[in-house]
């Protein structure tokens, strides 16, 4: 199928690409319509998609393209993935002079399109996803259909393809496949369409765009068929959960009704690419990135300490004793630990405290300098604490300086130390040292 488009090859870098445009036929008085960029499927040339073109609105610019190895584009030198493809893309609009276009794309030129919206958003303001999906991540069809997808041979032999057109492409491929086989064989150029076929299969392996569909921010159209057998409708459902400002339209047909049924569906694209956007989509189309490059979610930045003074009112700690390191001179809430050198010398220099001992204290007692208070008992002859000075209060109570902390001791052991005598060693001990040890 020819097209009365003006079609030409441009070179991005090393890699030339043959481009079809149809300028746009505004009328006099109205503002220019943005231009659409057309993302075709798999092995399939710009040509293809012909007869949906005819039926859009004149004043829309429309850009198509072959990708590297399809159509009239020489194959790469190497395999490219999505990204690679996104930024060559960009890079031919910027020498064709765009800047910002609205992107549809169908089957496997969907997921390129997801890919470019996503990471290239300054470029894209509006997008349509035509019978595609989430790639990997997705419902698959059927193995019988599957395995005439991984060949390209319905490009190539036009007998197999009217064989099995109504199998893969459902819809009115399943009534009349002469005119699905005209459409995809007519001014073919399948030249390198077996290498440029196996580089499409290997730039969408493993991809898929489950994690950035929720942070795009463009407006998106999902078109989808309930009679698709490569593409099943509940991956169109599971992509309108996914995208946050999307709208779903299933019509009745099926993989290439975009080509057989443009007559119904061209109008549905051109209400959406024309319907007004809303204020907050003015001001920013693509998707918010952050600092390093990557992409970056629109709910709202926790609050960090760089955006300045906060205006939350906060309720001052409670003032320690001072004892223990607060008193007048320190911020509250900003007291020392009652555990810290400062709060054990505090204690140690308090009055009724002198020579090391504790007015009142038992016989057989000693004070440890700067514990606070505690004690420690030894047995007679060897310089061993006893377990029982694991009982034995540690520092007194800030709030009350006067006395010891409660002894949280057995009462065996508490009755014993209150009767002044050491506690009796267990059974097993020798010299002083416990069972095994050194």
């Amino acid at each position: 199928m020819s097209t009365t488009a003006e079609v030409r090859t441009v070179t991005i870098g090393r890699q030339p690409v043959r481009v079809a445009i149809r300028r746009g036929q505004n009328e006099p008085g109205q503002p220019p319509r943005v231009p659409l960029l057309l993302i075709n499927g798999i092995g399939a040339h710009l040509e293809l998609l012909e007869p949906f073109v005819r039926e859009l609105d004149p004043a829309i610019e429309v850009i198509r393209f072959d990708p590297p190895g399809i159509g009239g584009s020489p194959s790469p030198a190497r395999p490219y993935w999505f990204g690679g493809l996104c930024k060559l893309i960009a890079s031919l609009l910027t020498e064709l002079g765009y800047g910002q276009v609205d992107v549809l794309g169908i089957s496997w030129g969907g997921g390129v399109a997801q890919h470019f919206a996503g990471f290239q958003g300054s470029r894209c303001r509006r997008l349509v996803l035509v019978a595609t999906a989430t790639g990997t991540v997705m419902l698959p069809a059927r193995p019988s259909v599957l395995r005439h997808m991984v060949t390209p041979r319905r490009y190539l032999d036009r007998e197999h393809l009217q064989r099995i057109a109504g199998q893969i492409y459902g819809g009115l491929a399943r009534i009349d496949t002469e005119e699905t086989a005209a459409a995809m064989h007519d001014d073919n150029r399948g030249g390198s369409l077996s290498r440029g076929y196996v580089y499409q299969l290997a730039a969408s392996a493993g991809w898929t765009s489950v994690p950035f569909l929720r942070l795009l921010r463009q407006p998106v159209l999902i078109l989808a068929g309930d009679d698709d057998p490569i593409i099943p409708l509940a991956n169109a459902k599971l992509m309108k959960r996914l995208i946050p400002d999307s709208r779903l339209h299933v019509y009745h047909g099926g993989h290439l009704a975009l080509v057989t049924e443009a007559a119904d569906l061209a109008p549905v694209v051109d209400a959406f690419l024309a319907a007004p956007l809303t204020a907050s989509r003015r001001v920013q189309a693509g998707p918010a990135r952050s600092p390093r490059g990557g992409l970056r979610s629109s709910r709202p930045r926790i609050r960090d300490r760089r955006d300045g003074p906060s205006t939350r009112r906060h309720r001052p700690r409670r003032a320690r004793h001072p004892a223990a390191g607060g008193g007048p001179g320190r911020r509250p809430g900003c007291a020392r630990r009652p555990w810290s050198r400062s709060a054990r010398s505090a204690v140690r220099a308090r009055p009724g405290r002198e020579g090391g001992r504790v007015p009142g204290a038992a016989p057989g007692r000693t004070v440890r300098p700067g514990s606070g208070g505690g004690t420690r008992r030894t047995w007679p002859g060897r310089g061993r604490t006893t377990g029982a000075a694991r009982w034995t209060a540690r520092r007194p109570w800030p709030t009350d300086p006067a006395g010891p902390r409660p002894c949280a001791a057995p009462a065996a052991i508490a009755g014993r130390r209150a009767r002044g005598r050491p506690r009796r060693p267990r059974a097993g001990l020798r010299a002083g040292r416990r069972r095994g040890g050194p």
